[in-house]
């Protein structure tokens, strides 16, 4: 699974928009969809700032693992 596919479905899981994430994270909406299809790949930071928004939070290692 691709970190576009990760941010995709933990979005889903809280039942937001890519609006309601881009609000909650302080991303744009345009950089989201940017992410969840794969046409930009996001920071560490940002990476870890939508994990500790959703609701089954990955493990760092499986963070770590999505970017090697």
């Amino acid at each position: 699974m691709k970190i576009g596919e990760i941010i995709s479905n933990l979005r889903k899981d809280r039942k937001w928009s890519q609006t309601d994430l881009a609000e909650k994270t302080g991303i744009s909406q345009v950089m989201v969809g940017k992410y969840e299809r794969g046409d930009a790949a996001p920071s560490i930071d940002v990476a870890k700032n939508i994990a500790d928004r959703s609701p089954r939070r990955p493990s760092g290692e499986q963070i770590k693992q999505r970017w090697m």
